[in-house]
């Protein structure tokens, strides 16, 4: 483990950049305009119809730097980090189930990462949700949403499992990689746990709903990192019961940490109207804040 090019160990988080006392020694500036659209958050406008969705690569690198690539073709540096103390803590409550383990484990988790500056160009993974999260929002309040290549009147009666297929294929960046597929899995998770697994009807599509899904895609990006630490040692496990409830308590953790981040009736309001760049740096933000409450997890 310790880099996100080990797969066989675990990925580093989208939203991490390193261990939690290293210095701050940003290998990549955030480019002079980190968002689409303008230099600031005001300054970011919702795209015309038609626009393409947000790319994660859209911006320049600052003059004289070059955007460091890992061999998932993602534009994110990854550092080593410290998991030790995390994967000891997780062993000993395999062994024992003592709770007190698993607290100490997520925040060893926590502790082992520091969050990306406030002004770091948002990673691959929220771009996904984002790209979806925006046409939904637009769709709630009775607009058309650009979606390129689908027609809203062949949305309505299909399954909700087809239909969010179709809007990821649709709205996700055109560089996949790996973190792309992690965030698109959680997506479709995330649009299954709040719209069920019957037909989808654009009618049914409100402000609340799309508050809901932003804290179940954040839920399930969280979670899917968190497994990512965890899967080797589930793997290890003596029967499909205890992996089950291994994975059940990697769960209740990530739903305690995204409960307290972040709120369906708060998160309404705030990708009300909004532009998928603004979108993109609100769930970023909640990312980093799940991460953060991981660190006093009792």
């Amino acid at each position: 483990m310790g880099t996100s090019t080990s797969h066989g160990g675990g990925l580093v988080p989208p939203w991490a950049d390193g261990p939690a006392d290293a210095p701050e020694r940003p290998a990549n500036p955030a480019p002079s305009n980190p968002l689409p659209g303008g230099d600031n958050l005001d300054d970011a406008e919702n795209p015309e119809p038609g626009d393409p969705p947000l790319q994660p690569g859209d911006q320049e690198p600052a003059e004289g730097k070059e955007v460091q690539e890992n061999d998932e073709g993602d534009a994110h540096r990854r550092e080593r980090i410290n998991v030790r103390p995390f994967r000891e803590a997780l062993r000993r409550f395999v062994r024992t189930g003592d709770r007190v383990d698993l607290a100490k484990a997520v925040r060893a988790y926590g502790a082992a990462f520091r969050t990306k500056a406030a002004t770091s160009q948002p990673p691959r993974t929220v771009v996904v949700g984002a790209n979806v999260i925006e046409a939904l929002e637009r769709l709630s309040r009775g607009e058309t949403p650009a979606i390129p290549g689908i027609q809203l009147s062949d949305l309505d009666g299909q399954p909700v499992k087809a239909v969010t297929a179709l809007l990821i294929q649709a709205l996700a960046p055109t560089e996949p990689g790996f973190e792309q597929e992690i965030a698109e899995g959680a997506m479709a998770d995330a649009m299954s746990v709040v719209l069920g697994d019957g037909t989808f009807s654009a009618d049914a599509i409100r402000g609340e709903t799309v508050g809901h899904l932003v804290c179940a895609f954040i839920t399930e990006l969280v979670f899917k990192y968190l497994w990512l630490e965890i899967r080797h040692i589930a793997e290890g496990l003596p029967t499909a019961t205890a992996r089950r409830d291994l994975e059940t308590a990697g769960r209740e953790v990530v739903s305690s940490v995204v409960e307290r981040a972040c709120d369906a009736r708060r998160c309404a309001p705030m990708v009300e109207r909004k532009s998928r760049a603004e979108i993109a740096v609100l769930l970023r933000d909640l990312s980093i804040e799940a991460a953060r409450y991981m660190r006093d997890y009792r």
